[in-house]
């Protein structure tokens, strides 16, 4: 997912949301820097941004709202409503 400039990554195997700087990236096949990293409490599927805050979607059913600034968990909610999926699985919106 693309914000305000910068890369965010799910990276699935280590639980974390990886952030890059595409301007750091200058020659092809050369190793990513990352600037910063999010820790999640479960494997991350998919992420979403309002402002300064991350809502990132994870594998156990959970959305993970994540202050940007400062990396701390904000709050942590059900992705379900009386038991019955909203949704594609791993997808995140907004009415």
């Amino acid at each position: 997912a693309r914000h305000e400039g910068l890369i965010y990554v799910s990276d699935y195997e280590t639980s974390r949301i990886l952030v890059i700087d595409p301007a750091t990236v200058a020659v092809k096949g050369e190793p990513v820097r990352f600037l910063r990293s999010y820790r999640m409490p479960n494997k991350p599927l998919s992420m979403g941004f309002f402002q300064n805050e991350m809502y990132v979607v994870c594998a156990n059913n959970r959305i993970v709202r994540v202050d940007l600034r400062t990396g701390k968990e904000l709050g942590s909610y059900s992705s379900f409503a009386g038991g019955v999926g909203l949704g594609t699985p791993g997808r995140l919106f907004f009415h």
